[in-house]
Order: C-alpha cells, then structure tokens, then sequence
C-alpha cells in the first residue's frame, strides 16, 4: 500500500470514530427521552435501546470498510496503471533514460540508454559515472539548474538533467540524456569557419628605399609575395587598402597554427633586404580573435596594431577576449617618426589643454631626468596656453634633489610640484592629466589619479605593454626620450625663444642622460631636438650637473664591483648584496647596468639588487637583445635597450634564478 493510501485509510478510520460517536449521543438522547416518559419496564427498554445502537454501529462500520476497500482498489488500480504507462512510455522513449539510487547505481534504463551507451546487455546495478562521464553527485545536487550538465555516452555528447524522486523513505534519481552531438559539432565547425581579421603593415620599407628608390618595386613585389603565399596557405584574402597597409580575412581554424609556428611569416619577411643594406624588412601584425560581428573583429584587429607598433614593431600582436600575446619583436625599431606627425599631435593636445580648467602632469614612480623634464616641457606649454598646471611627483626624492631645488627657484614654477593627495583634491570632471615617460598604469606616480580622470593623455618613448583607454597618446619607441618628444612638440607649438635657458637645460639633461651623452639610441631626430634645446640657450655642462654623481653614490657604485658574473658567454649579472639599501640604490644599479655595456664583448648588462623584501633590476642592451623582452617574462617592461623590472617578496638569491630562467627563455624563444 502506497504512502497516499495509508494516509487516506487514516482519514477513513477518524471519520468512523466521529460517526460512531454521534451515534451513541444520539441514541442515548432518545432513550433518556423516552425514559422520562416510561415508569415500567425501564431497564428491558435500555437493554433494546443499547442492543439497537450496537448493531447500528456494526452496520456503520461495515458499510464504511466496504466502501473504503472499493475506493482503494480503485485508487491502486489506478496508480498501477499510470505506472505502466509512464514505465513503457519511459521504455518506449526516443532519448536516454536511467534511474538510479543513492548511491549512484542504475536499477532501470530504457531501450535508448542501452543503445546510446553502445551495449547489448543490461547496465542494471552498474554505476552511472563509468558509463556517463560525469560527477553524478554534481549533477544530482545541482537538479535546480535547468540546463544540466555535459557529458558523454558513447560516441556521442549529452546534456543530462536529474529529477528527485522520493519512494517509501528512499531517494531515487531520474536522469533524462538530451543528445546534443550534432549541434556540439555545428558549433564547433561555426567556430571554425567564423572570420577573423588582421591588419597587417610593413614597418620600415619606406625607410630603407630612401637610399636605394631604385629597388622599391621589387621589394615591394618580394613581400607582398610573401603575404600572398601565407594567405593562400589558408584560403584567406590578403588585400592592400593603402600603401604598405593590408587587411588579411582568414578563418578562425587556422588561428591555432599561426600561433604555434609564432607568426613564421614575419621570420620570412625579415629575411628581405634591399639592396646591399644589413637592416631587414619588418613588419607589424594586429591579429582578432575574439567573437562578435565583423566589425567589432576589425576593431580590434586595429587596436593589436596600435599595440604593435607602439611596442616597437616587427611583432604580432593577438587580441582575445581578456589579454593581448604578442610574437616576435626580434629588432630594434628605426626613427621613422615626422615632423607632421609632431606637428598634428601638439595641435590636438593644445586644443584639450584649453578646453580644460586645469591640467595635472605625471611620470612614473621614481622619477629620472627625463621624466621630470618632459614634465617641465609639458608644464611650459600648458602655461603657455593660459591655463594652471601642476606636476605630480615626490619633491622630497634625494636622487633629484638638484632638480627640484632649481625648479622651486624658477619663476612660474614656484609651488608647482604637488603630492597625490594634492593631486587627487585639485582633480575636476574638467581636468585634464598628462602622462609622461610611462605608459604602464603600475608604474604612474598616482594610479589612483589615472583611474580617477574623465581625461587623460600618454606621451612616452617606452614599448606599450599594458592596454588602457586614453583621449589619445603619443608612443614612439623610436624616440631616445620623451624629453626628446616633448622638444619636438615645443618646437612646433611654440615661437622661438619662448623657453628659458634652464628650461632647455632640463630637457637636455632628459636626452643626455637617456642616450648617455649621446652614445647610445640615437638618431637624426635627436640630434634635431638636441639642437633645438641649444638654440634655446640650452648648455650641455649645466645640464650633466642634474645627473652627476655624489661621493656617496660613487662608493655605493662599488658594492656591485666584485660581484659581476657572465651568463651566455655575452650578458652581464652584477648583484648587490647588501642589506642595507635604499630606494636610491635603484638609481645607481640603473648607472651600473650602463656602465657594464662598457666591458668587452657584453650585449647585454643586468644590476641585481635587494630592497627590504624585494628584488629590483635594471637591464641595458646594445642593440642587439631585446631586454625589453626578458623583463616582460618577469612582470616589468621598458624599452628594447633599457628595461627593468620589480619581484616582490623575492629573496636575492631567487631573483637571480628567475632572470637566468627568463634569460633562458627569450634565447629557447627568440
């Protein structure tokens, strides 16, 4: 008997107990009637009464089993009929079904389960999860979820839903399998086939056939040769929109391989030359792969270019959903930046810095001569066009003492330094901030300022390796410094003899100390800004005065002598061991990594250093690794021959096995 029938027999049995009761009230309310009425013959007459009511309780109850019995009979006869309808419909069923117990093991399955599962016997008492790949505690647990879970069975690919089913104190478990192989696969093969789009442009041709104009066709011809080939490898088109410019359709499948050989085609394409020259041919990749309309795919397929050439180019940049890889990046990039471009920039920028109620300008954390000259550079233009600035920086920072002691002594600069809690107070929704020698939001001097902005600008020399959204930006790693950049800027906007010797002096002590008094990283455009800077009054002595050395620093310099190990036969590791250093033996360790360049045959330099519970390094190259790239491998950046980097919680002695492991790296990769 089911639980429903007892229940209902239960109600029955209490609805006799209440007819019988009223009964014997009313039987008894008779007789006391009548009694009152009947002197003689009183006790036969209650004997007849009690006999009469006992009969009839009798009777009652008879008739109550008897009409209870049929209903129940009924009622069972009923259920036992909706049970084997539901069992042959589940039988009968076109999809899976199993039933199991608690413990996971199946007591029926229909015909569809047995066939799906592959088998010809019965999986009665057989555990579902070896026949179902699935957690069956997880399905079970989760039945509220409508969907239900993945799995397979068989050779093919299911969604299975559990329904709870409660029997005589036992719990039992329906699942339901909907086959959903065909449409896995649908998908898949949309995925496949789903478009996507790369902007491909040659970097530096227009560059290299300045000397030799004669070879432009052929070179030309040779590597658009290249890209054809690659993109009929694919069946993809590959058309030029614009001179050196190419816009690359291909499917989604092939994603995969392009990524595995690292972009091979810009491997092929360095490979060219023209002429008798040793530069190779370059170029800059911004791949999608994203999901969405075509558009959105082109959009972003525009914005990894962006991010390829602003890293310097020669390098594929990917754009997925929530990060951008990048391939390649194996030369250095060549000056190729114009006066138009400088020119089209600063008009733009003068214009948001008169829409603005006042501007705030910043580098990076640690500030170095270039950072705090460009700062001063973009502080004279903003004054210029009649608006308040103000330069956010640690004024108390010992390593530019000098610097900031000039700057108060200067007229319009008084009070123009600010701290970030000044700097957060004096921000507006009408505000504008300027970004300078940076363009990595860990390294800002203020990352709350940044974040707290309605509009900001970047200008910056270093190779982009964070992606952000600004009004617009000026990153050309080509550039020696943004004090570099920022002169150029200067010389387009302002009229001559608008900047005082010692603003030229700070700017030209940016460019000094970036190319190490010209030695290194330079080209035609920084000797120009170079120039320009003199002609503004500008005098290289006073302008090495803000980098010069005290005694203190030159025997802190010492404590990385002795301590200088090659690895890889060309690269450099000096470490300072010391556990008394100070934030501004970041700065020697940088003076360090220059002067290793120095020692015969090193192409590349690194100063180790620990402070309190983390380790810093500063990296320099020759030219020929890409630093850049080590310190990347280990969370830091900068530009292709001057890079470091911040390990935190690292011990000395681990911070020099990561750099060995990343330097590893970069030689297996590149």
């Amino acid at each position: 008997m089911t639980e429903e029938s007892k229940s209902k027999k239960k109600r029955y049995i209490n609805l006799q107990s209440v007819v019988s009761v009223i009964t014997t009230l009313v039987f008894f309310g008779v007789y006391i009637y009548i009694a009152s009425f009947v002197t003689e013959r009183t006790l036969l007459f209650g004997i007849i009464m009690l006999v009469l009511c006992l009969c009839t309780l009798l009777i009652l109850q008879a008739l109550n089993k008897y009409v209870f019995a049929r209903k129940v009979r009924a009622e069972e006869e009923e259920q036992h009929t909706v049970s084997d309808l539901a069992r042959g419909l589940l039988g009968r069923l076109g999809i899976p079904v199993a039933i199991c117990n608690e413990a996971g093991k199946i007591i029926w399955h229909n015909v569809s389960f047995r066939k799906a599962a592959g088998a010809e016997d019965s999986y009665f008492g057989s555990d579902i999860s070896s026949i179902a790949d699935f957690d069956y505690r997880k399905i079970t647990d989760a039945h509220e979820n409508i969907s239900g879970g993945k799995c397979s069975v068989g050779d093919g690919l299911y969604t299975v839903k559990s329904y709870d089913v409660k029997i005589e104190d036992r719990d039992y478990n329906v699942l339901i399998f909907t086959d959903i192989t065909e449409l896995e696969h649908a998908y898949a093969r949309i995925d496949e086939e789903s478009t996507q789009v790369a902007h491909i442009v040659i970097d530096n041709l227009s560059e290299l056939l300045q000397y030799t104009p004669e070879k432009s066709r052929s070179a030309s011809t040779e590597i658009e040769g290249i890209l054809s080939e690659w993109a009929n490898s694919v069946g993809g088109v590959l058309k030029e929109y614009e001179r050196d410019h190419f816009l690359f359709i291909f499917h989604n499948c092939y994603l995969a391989d392009f990524t595995k050989d690292k972009f091979d085609v810009i491997n092929k394409i360095r490979e060219v030359r023209i002429g008798d020259g040793s530069l190779p041919v370059t170029v800059s990749i911004g791949v999608s792969a994203i999901d969405g309309r075509l558009d959105e795919k082109e959009k972003a397929a525009h914005t990894a270019l962006d991010m390829a050439l602003q890293r310097g180019g020669d390098q594929v940049a990917v754009k997925y959903e929530n990060e951008m890889v990048f391939y390649g990046g194996k030369t250095k990039t060549v000056q190729k930046r114009t006066k138009v471009r400088a020119r089209v920039f600063v008009n733009e920028l003068i214009h948001h810095i008169s829409m603005s109620t006042n501007v705030l300008i910043m580098g990076h954390a640690g500030a170095d001569l270039d950072s705090l000259g460009a700062c001063v550079g973009i502080a004279k233009l903003v004054q210029f066009c009649g608006v308040d600035a103000n330069i956010v920086a640690d004024s108390d920072d010992p390593n530019n003492e000098r610097f900031f002691k000039k700057l108060s002594s200067m007229p319009g600069y008084e009070g123009i330094v600010i701290d970030r809690a000044e700097a957060l107070e004096l921000n507006h929704s009408s505000s504008l901030l300027v970004v300078v020698d940076v363009n990595n939001r860990e390294k800002f001097e203020s990352p709350d300022l940044f974040a707290s902005v309605n509009k900001a600008v970047v200008i910056d020399h270093h190779i982009k390796n964070d992606e952000y959204e600004v009004a617009f930006s000026y990153i050309e790693p080509s550039a020696s410094s943004t004090c570099e950049i920022v002169s150029e800027l200067l010389e387009q906007a302002l009229p001559t003899g608008s900047l005082t010797k010692d603003e030229a002096d700070m700017l030209l002590s940016g460019i000094l100390l970036d190319t190490k008094q010209f030695t290194r990283n330079t080209g035609s455009r920084t000797f120009g800004a170079a120039q320009y800077l003199r002609n503004q009054g500008a005098v290289p002595a006073d302008a090495q005065n803000y980098y010069k050395s005290s005694v203190n620093e030159f025997t802190r310099e010492a404590r990385f002598e002795g301590k200088i190990k090659t690895y890889k036969e060309n690269l450099a590791i000096a470490v300072n061991d010391y556990n008394d250093n100070t934030a501004a033996d970041r700065i020697i360790a940088a003076k360090v990594a220059d002067k290793l360049l120095e020692l015969d045959n090193v192409l590349a330099s690194f100063a180790v250093l620990s402070i309190e519970k983390d380790v810093y390094i500063s990296a320099r190259s020759t030219g020929k690794i890409n630093v850049q790239k080590i310190m990347e491998y280990m969370g830091g950046g900068g530009s292709y021959d001057s890079s470091a980097t911040k390990l935190e919680n690292v011990d000395l002695e681990s911070g020099v096995l990561k750099l060995k492991e990343a330097i590893d790296k970069y030689y297996r990769e590149d």
